[in-house]
């Protein structure tokens, strides 16, 4: 996936046109596992855990407890991500991530992100870094510190553009092969200006929303 330096306007007018959120309904879930299968085994010609060939669908335990964020363009989904918070999941692959260590630093505040991807005819297109801000305010607003993710050596560049930092190198792992596991601090407002992060102005968003907030509780209390 790589970062376009011009988006055409008529791209620009597509994008707009996409709503992103978690999903809402068993069709949209559904939509989200089609779309795993479509990109995974169809594209990528990739085995995976917890493929479901008769329905074409791509599923696992880490589902029922995760917000599935979906990108949909005129009702059809055209992008996903899965979000799974510590303080409400059991973690499948914790040793590739060293989940332990970013949980006793960070209890319950750790999100982890997988099976981000964007349908072909996106790729190159400014939706990913959308859905990544939509990540980046569902992690603010349940008080998460870090995400944890892992991607393929092609992905770490558009990563560490974004804010997400390697820490321990290219690992093995049985099902995706060699990937980089990569952290972000959600709040990390200095480092997200040194790499001109496109989420800082999301934080500032988010504080400043914050603060009113608290202003007016305060001024609640007061009358």
């Amino acid at each position: 996936m790589k970062i376009p330096a011009i988006q055409s306007a008529e791209k620009k007018l597509e994008l707009s046109e996409v709503v992103i959120r978690p999903i809402e309904t068993d069709f949209e879930r559904s939509q989200v596992y089609r779309l795993r299968y479509d990109i995974y085994i169809e594209e990528m010609k990739r085995g995976t855990h917890g493929v479901d060939y008769a329905t074409k669908q791509v599923f696992d335990e880490m589902d029922e407890s995760a917000i599935l964020l979906g990108a949909f363009y005129h009702g059809r989904m055209v992008g996903t991500a899965r979000l799974n918070f510590s303080s409400d999941t059991v973690f499948s692959k914790s040793d590739l991530y060293q989940f332990e260590v970013f949980e006793k630093t960070y209890p319950k505040g750790v999100l982890m992100i997988t099976k981000a991807m964007v349908a072909k005819e996106w790729r190159g297109s400014m939706l990913f870094f959308e859905m990544v801000k939509a990540m980046h305010n569902i992690a603010l607003e349940r008080n998460a510190q870090v995400s944890l993710l892992d991607c393929n050596d092609h992905l770490v560049g558009t990563y560490e553009k974004i804010g997400f930092r390697s820490y321990r190198g290219r690992v093995f792992d049985e099902e995706y092969g060699w990937v980089t596991p990569m952290a972000m601090l959600h709040a990390d407002e200095t480092y997200l200006r040194e790499v001109r992060s496109p989420l800082l102005l999301n934080l500032k968003r988010f504080e400043r929303h914050a603060e009113a907030n608290r202003q007016k509780v305060a001024q609640r209390e007061m009358a």
